[in-house]
């Protein structure tokens, strides 16, 4: 029996067209491989696939770095706020490792400004110079940054001296500062040099040390009620606010001051004058030793300027187991 030509063409027909529509399915399939591939592959990532992928450490704050590896790592030196005189030796800075240390310095950053000082302090990578270091650590310190203050009071006082003020050491443990504020403490910048050695002088104290500051002229004038104190940082700052803030007076009278600073039984007193030429040193130092018969404190004495009075004070201190020391005029001194 032979088969219908018409109905085997529609057969074929319709065979012909499934395969095409099977090849078209294939070619259009390839076609969405092809562009898949051509896609940024940040924006194709979702699903199981980011899930994948490690995880990226993340420093929780500036202090921290990430090496290649996805290890923190600790900072570089550059900026690590340390004290001086610590056991690491830093790695000699570059000119370019101190250019932007003084950059972030003057933008206000205290860990640089601290570093900065140490740089001066230390001489790592520019010439040693202390007074640098200080107006460093001063700015940090401003921003209550307590390494730099802990510097500050150890800027001067090299180990085994003690405490100095205006050259002259000590390693007391109960300080008295009896400085002068006489109305002839007005000519030039007596009183602020002055001023500023007492304070750099108290700031150098080690905390165990216990001091006070009395100020004289008409009468005594000290930090009320009148006692020693620890010079713990906090005490310190607040003795050197209330230096600040001292004026002058007029009439030159230590006796009334030195019989307030030996009831607190000191073991070193700071006697400081710019001159006593009106009074008479037999007088003065018979009433010296007879209040510190029985403290025997050593009285340190200091001339500021004027060398009228020079006799008294060589004197007062060689009766009381003291040094005198002269302060000449900046311009005058010996460089």
């Amino acid at each position: 029996m032979c088969a219908d030509p018409v109905a085997s063409l529609g057969v074929m027909r319709i065979a012909c067209l499934i395969l095409g529509v099977l090849l078209l399915g294939g070619c259009s399939r390839e076609r969405a491989e092809e562009t898949s591939q051509k896609v940024n592959p940040r924006l194709a990532k979702s699903g199981q696939q980011l899930a994948d992928e490690p995880e990226i450490p993340v420093a929780n704050d500036s202090s921290e770095s990430i090496s290649s590896d996805g290890k923190k790592t600790s900072p570089p030196a550059v900026g690590k706020s340390q004290a001086v005189g610590s056991s690491g030796k830093a790695t000699a800075l570059t000119p370019a490792q101190l250019a932007g240390l003084k950059k972030r310095s003057l933008a206000g950053e205290v860990a640089a400004q601290l570093e900065l000082g140490n740089a001066h302090f230390e001489g790592n990578g520019v010439p040693v110079n202390k007074q640098a270091a200080e107006y460093w650590w001063r700015l940090a310190a401003a921003q209550q940054n307590e390494v730099a203050a802990d510097n500050l009071r150890l800027l001067y006082t090299k180990p085994g001296e003690g405490v100095s003020f205006f050259g002259t050491h000590t390693d007391g443990n109960r300080i008295v500062y009896l400085v002068d504020s006489s109305g002839s403490m007005g000519f030039g910048q007596r009183f602020q040099e002055e001023k500023d050695e007492l304070i750099r002088s108290v700031r150098s104290l080690k905390p165990h040390i216990n001091f006070t500051v009395i100020f004289y002229d008409d009468a005594p004038h000290f930090p009320k009620p009148l006692k020693m104190q620890p010079a713990t940082k906090a005490n310190v700052e607040a003795m050197a606010k209330w230096v600040v803030a001292v004026r002058l007076g007029s009439e030159n009278r230590m006796i009334p001051a030195l019989r307030n600073a030996l009831t607190l039984k000191p073991d070193t007193i700071f006697l400081l004058s710019d001159g006593m030429s009106d009074f008479d040193p037999a007088e003065i130092c018979a009433s010296v030793r007879h209040l510190n018969a029985k403290a025997k404190a050593r009285i340190h004495t200091i001339s500021m300027h004027d060398l009228a009075g020079q006799r008294l004070m060589k004197q007062i201190a060689a009766e009381n187991k003291g040094e005198y020391r002269h302060v000449a005029p900046k311009g005058n001194r010996r460089r």
